[in-house]
This record gives C-alpha cells, structure tokens and sequence, in this order.
C-alpha cells in the first residue's frame, strides 16, 4: 500500500474496511493477535447482505452464521450479551436480513475500539510499508 493510503486507514476503520489491501491488512493483523471472530461475523453478514437470499435458502445461511458464532456451540464465538443473543434465537426461525444488525454494529463497536486502535499505531503502519505487516 501507498503511504498515503495507509494515511487514510489512520483516519478511521470505515477507511479500513472499505479498501481491500486494507481489509487485508486488518485481517492478518487480526490473525496475528488470535482476534478474527468478530471482523469473520462482521464480514459474514456484509457477504449476507449482499448476496440477499430469500426463503429456505436465507434461513440456511442465517442458521449457518448463528450455529458459528451465536449458539451456546459455536466454533467461533464473539462476544454479545444475553439480550442480543436471546433477540437472535427467537428470530432465527423465521429471520429476516436483519437478524444480526445489531450484533454486527456490536462487534463493529469492539473491533473499532481495540485492534483497530492497535492496527494504526505508527510501528505496526511502518511495518506495513516496509513489507512486513
């Protein structure tokens, strides 16, 4: 990435997450603090909406992201309270595209306010530009 690029990804995570060598960077930063469940439930349902599947074929994925990241099961947990997580269980038989607004704006909130704030400290953006990060 270009220095001034990488000046951009200091200005804000939205600046991130909407350039793809920056997601990129983001997501291998994330990986190398052991902290991808919540940008993988964030981008999980950005894909969702995008796709915007209907009917069975929506309460598949739907049922898919819950079982993930949601249910008292999952391989790949993030962190939502009691509320949110009870607000999802009762919607997931018939969901919407909705399901988890609140649960992405939640770890949004989370990854916004920890390794985003980690991932634009000047050594690990120097890191990058030499290569590294």
């Amino acid at each position: 990435p270009s220095v001034e690029q990488c000046r951009r990804w200091q200005e804000g995570i939205d600046n991130v997450l909407n350039d793809p060598k920056g997601e990129a960077h983001f997501k291998k930063f994330l990986i190398k603090e052991f902290a991808t469940e919540n940008y993988d439930f964030w981008n999980e349902i950005k894909q969702l909406k995008r796709k915007n599947p209907q009917g069975e074929k929506l309460k598949r994925e739907v049922k898919h992201i819950y079982d993930v990241y949601i249910s008292d099961n999952a391989k790949n947990p993030i962190n939502v309270n009691g509320k949110l997580k009870n607000a999802m269980s009762e919607a997931i038989e018939d969901p919407n595209l909705n399901i988890f607004d609140d649960a992405q704006k939640h770890v949004y909130t989370l990854m916004k306010d920890g390794p985003y704030k980690r991932f634009i400290l000047q050594e690990n953006i120097q890191d990058i530009l030499k290569g590294h990060g």
